[in-house]
């Protein structure tokens, strides 16, 4: 939440002056998480409100949760494999963290439920202790070729 408040108005503008993907996947990232996850919340809601006043049978509520639930969970699995078949990169090491994706995904979900209703506000400093900015990183300069074969 803190992070929408800060960052989306500079990300918008930052895309559309700099028109890079970087910024533009932040402010697509920012505006959709919070947002996106009350929404689902509502849809669910309303769903299990119309099951329990008869409004819909048990079979088309189990559909609607898994309209849900699929593209959350296991869609973003399928986009990582063609990337990584796209990009000719052995899926194989990678199988581990695919399969441990829905866990991540379902802790996240409940991180930012708790986070909707609980704010902590306690602050540690962090110290930074290298100087380097982010384009001089490698994964940076990696995506940065990769997006410019595309």
């Amino acid at each position: 939440m803190q992070c929408i408040k800060e960052y989306t108005k500079q990300l918008a503008v930052s895309a559309k002056e700099n028109k890079t993907m970087m910024n533009f996947d932040g402010f697509l990232y920012i505006i959709g998480s919070i947002p996106m996850f009350i929404i689902t919340l509502i849809l669910l809601a309303t769903n299990f409100l119309m099951y329990a006043g008869n409004g819909m049978t048990e079979l088309e509520l189990v559909i609607n949760i898994v309209r849900y639930l699929v593209p959350t969970f296991l869609l973003p699995i399928g986009t990582a494999v063609v990337v990584m078949l796209l990009d000719r990169r052995p899926i194989k090491p990678m199988l581990k963290g695919l399969a441990c994706y829905p866990l991540f995904m379902g802790s996240w979900l409940l991180i930012n439920f708790k986070c909707l209703f609980k704010r902590e506000t306690t602050w540690e400093k962090i110290n930074h202790v290298r100087n380097i900015k982010i384009g001089e990183t490698e994964e940076v300069k990696e995506t940065a070729q990769i997006l410019e074969k595309v």
